[in-house]
């Protein structure tokens, strides 16, 4: 891995992101991460929800908090439900399963620290496991 920079500026209005597609359609820029700070110690990566759509229900080998910025629905992790709102902070301890959905009309977006860091493919095997669940579903209709 290359040195840690002392300083990343980073304008993510200016970013792509990937897009993942129903039924967890939603778009993923990652903001930070080993590959533009030198430092695996987290990724920090802002995740934009539609109306109506989730993310999938998911862990992960690393801890993840999530700060909701804006948006309403409601969270589960393991067994717990509850409602989500701008300005709520949800945390999720590695390999506990989590999932956050948009039930409100405006768009969700969320910052997710995960720490820490995630593999460079992440955003890439989330976009795979939406099309298998989604070929899936077709396959049951």
């Amino acid at each position: 891995m290359s040195e840690e920079r002392r300083w990343v500026v980073v304008k993510p209005w200016e970013l792509k992101g990937d897009f993942v597609p129903r039924p967890y359609e939603r778009i993923l820029k990652v903001l930070l991460s080993p590959e533009n700070t030198g430092s695996n110690r987290l990724t920090l990566l802002f995740a934009i929800l539609t109306p109506g759509s989730r993310s999938p229900l998911h862990d992960h080998e690393n801890s993840e908090t999530m700060y909701i910025t804006s948006g309403r629905g409601h969270g589960r992790i393991d067994d717990h439900d509850f409602e989500v709102e701008p300005d709520m902070v949800v945390y999720a301890a590695p390999h506990v399963k989590h999932q956050l959905v948009n039930t409100s009309d405006e768009t969700m977006k969320i910052l997710c620290i995960h720490i820490p860091s995630v593999p460079k493919k992440y955003t890439q095997e989330m976009i795979r496991q939406a099309q298998d669940d989604s070929l899936a579903a077709a396959k049951e209709d």
